[in-house]
Formats: structure tokens, sequence, C-alpha cells
């Protein structure tokens, strides 16, 4: 018996795994959860647990295949084809940046006017462009478990922040990463803005640095579980709480920091026990009305471009970036300061336990 289980095994982990199609499928799919079957890093660890080579699949994909892989592929540094892979990656990324800048200096030299004409899409302006661009913070009541840009599952309320049109509160998922998060936060700081950091436990472990870097410059850290596990919501109770006890204990640890009170579930998948067990821990759960899907888009113009149509379309609320990926990196300053020029101010989200001292250092 035993022997036709472990036949049947290696059947089914030599496969042919399909990398090509569910790439595709991955970038075509409408959101987060919907990609989670055919996410990249699920695709790298189950063909890291065939008996499949890895680096001759891998090297098999076309570059724009290579590059969803991007950050993920970091995991198996071990791999002997790793360092031309991380070539590849790096180039596209280098052509694809050359791509953007070349666009937006078609605007700002004015050679639209020319008939020259940018691929970039403009943001429809909201009001006129009056400083500060960072125009202050919105509460959020963790005391109560409130739930930002979902129904709160155990009260029934969905009791959005209170922003007014043209007021944006940016959220950066999945750090920390010690290649992009300090690109992130130096854009950032060029714009005088400042963002929630919802982090990894795992990842906060390992680059504690950025943990502490991002709280050194003002800006608010969150947990993101301990393991960023896309099945955390299937799993038994019991573990799922484990992992988002863990996560929330490590990031807040490796900080140095007070606990926020900030947490958001990954991929947003979430249930009624989770739901209450965060409000009965007194943590609010974040959600988003906009979605950059940089988790999908790696060029940074089509990325830029949805961007802009979510503004165009919401013209205020919370938006979903991840400081792991270059193409966001790429876009950050160019989408800041079209935002600024439209009119947007950018509010930062704010534990309501904090408030009078927050209002004391405006």
């Amino acid at each position: 018996m035993l022997s036709l289980l472990i036949l049947f095994l290696n059947q089914v982990y030599s496969s042919d795994l399909n990398l090509h199609q569910r790439l595709t499928d991955f970038q075509q799919a409408s959101s987060l959860e919907a990609s989670l079957p055919n996410h990249p890093h699920q695709l790298l660890h189950e063909l890291a647990s065939s008996s499949l080579d890895m680096c001759e699949q891998l090297e098999k994909l076309s570059d724009k295949e290579l590059i969803l892989l991007d950050p993920y592929i970091e995991e198996f540094q071990l791999l002997p084809c790793f360092p031309s892979l991380m070539m590849k990656i790096e180039k596209y990324h280098t052509l694809q940046n050359t791509n953007i800048l070349a666009e937006s200096m078609i605007v700002e030299m004015g050679l639209d006017q020319l008939g020259i004409t940018s691929q970039l899409s403009t943001i429809e302006p909201v009001g006129e462009m009056q400083p500060p661009f960072f125009s202050g913070y919105s509460f959020v009541n963790t005391d109560k478990g409130e739930v930002v840009y979902r129904k709160n599952l155990i009260t029934g309320e969905y009791p959005n922040m209170s922003l007014e049109q043209g007021e944006i509160v940016f959220t950066f998922d999945d750090g920390p990463s010690p290649r992009i998060t300090p690109l992130i936060l130096d854009i950032l700081a060029n714009h005088q803005i400042k963002a929630v950091f919802f982090q990894i436990g795992n990842k906060s472990l390992k680059h504690k640095e950025w943990t502490q870097e991002v709280v050194k410059q003002g800006h608010i850290l969150a947990s993101h579980s301990y393991s960023h596990r896309s099945d955390l919501y299937k799993i038994p109770f019991e573990k799922a709480r484990e992992d988002i006890d863990q996560g929330h204990k490590e990031v807040f640890y490796n900080s140095g920091s007070e606990d926020a009170a900030f947490f958001r579930y990954p991929y947003g998948g979430r249930t009624q026990k989770l739901a209450q067990h965060l409000y009965d821990s007194k943590i609010s759960s974040f959600f988003w009305n906009m979605d950059s899907r940089d988790w999908a888009i790696k060029d940074p113009v089509k990325l830029y471009n949805h961007c802009v149509e979510q503004i165009n379309r919401n013209q205020k609320g919370v938006i979903l970036f991840h400081d792991i990926h270059t193409q966001t990196a790429n876009i950050m300053d160019l989408f800041l300061k079209n935002l600024k020029q439209a009119g947007y101010k950018i509010r930062l989200a704010v534990p309501l336990k904090w408030k009078e001292q927050y209002e004391k250092a405006i």
C-alpha cells in the first residue's frame, strides 16, 4: 500500500506544472484571492517539491513570465541558475523603468503639444494644488476593533475612515524588503508624506533594521501575519490565530515601538472566528478600496495607468501597494508628483488612542 502511495505522489509531483498557462491565469486574475491557485510564490514551491529540474523549467520561461517570479525567487538563491535568472530580471526592470521615464518626459517637456503622445494616463484634478501635500491624520478606533473598508463581521457596521474627496491613505504590504523598502521610504520622505506598512513577521525577523526604520521615519507600523499563508482563512482556527498573533508580536518586538493594533489579512481572506479574535484583541483590520495590482502588473507604464484609473474612479480612500516590487518603486515618485498636481492630499491612518499625541505634533 505504501509503495502505491509513493508511486502516486511521484506521478503527481513529476507531472508538468503547466507554468506558462498558470502564470497567464495569474496575471489575468481579477483579485488577490482569485490569483492564489496560480500565485508565483505557490508555483515556485510546487516546482521545488516536484521531481522536475527547477533550473531547466525556469530557464524555459520568457522574460515576461520570469519577471512574475520576482521577488519570490529570492528564496531560492542556492539554485545554480539563480545569478543568471536575476540578471534577466534586473535587465527587464531597467528597460521598463527607462520606458516610463521617457513617457513622463514627453509630458514634462511639453512634447505632447507637438503631437508626440505619451502613453501615460492623466489624473483628473479634484482641486487646485495647495501645500502641504500631507494633510494630517484619520483616526481608527482600535478599542472597538473597527474594520476599514469592509463590513465588520462582529458588529455589522461598515465604518470607513473619515476621508474627504481627494484624500488618500497609502498602505504597503509584505515587507520589509532590504531591496525595495529603502527605495519606497526615500520617495515618501522626498514628498514629505507618511504611510502604513503592513509587515510580515518572519520577514521582520530577518530584516529588523527596516522594521525599525519605518517607525523612525514616522510611518505607522502594522502586522500582516507571521508567514503570509495564502490559506490562512482555510486552516484550523487555532493555527491561523497563532500565525496572526505570532506575526503581530514579532513585528512590534523587532520595532521596539508601541503596538498600533492594525492588522491586514493576507490576501484579504478572513472568517467569522478570526474576525472575532481580532475584535476581542482590540485590533483593527485594514482593507482597501483601491488595489494597485502591483502584484500582477510588472510593466510600470501599465501599472501607473491602472493606479490612475483607480484614483479617477474612487477619488478618495485606501490604496494598496507592496514594498517588495521593483515596478512599484519605479512608478511611485511620478505617481505622487502627479497626485499632488491634481490637487490630492495624503493622510495617515492612526489609532484613535494616539490622537492626543499626534494632534500635539501638528
